[in-house]
Parts: C-alpha cells; structure tokens; sequence
C-alpha cells in the first residue's frame, strides 16, 4: 500500500485481512464512525481491510536551494 502523493511517499508491505461489515470491534466502529461522520456497520455490500504491516519505507522530495 502506497499513501501521500507521488513526491513524499509512504510505503506499508503488509498483510491485508478482510472483515466482514458486522465483524468490526464495537470500539474500532465507534471510533471510525465518529471519525468519519458516517457508519458502514452491518452494510452487506461494505468490508473493512485490516492491514499488518512487515516494512515501513517513507521519504520526502528532495528540495534543492538557490538553483
């Protein structure tokens, strides 16, 4: 998995497990719930992704001065 944008990156290889909308903790619902404004819980057609993550590489654009 890859975030930010294409000059200050974050790349996570990791493990993906697969949760079914009605298998998330109550407390991690919750709090995505409130995070979010919206709650997905119970949804059928909706999944949460819980990613483990092996390796962690992160860098930023190189900024370059005076050129």
């Amino acid at each position: 998995m890859a975030l930010g944008p294409t000059r200050d990156v974050v790349l996570l290889e990791s493990t993906a497990e697969v949760l079914a909308s009605d298998a998330l903790p109550e407390d991690t619902g919750a709090a995505f719930a409130a995070k979010l404004g919206w709650d997905p819980r119970g949804r059928d057609a909706w999944v949460f992704l819980s990613f483990r993550p092996h390796r962690i590489l992160a860098w930023r654009e190189v900024c370059r001065s005076g050129s």
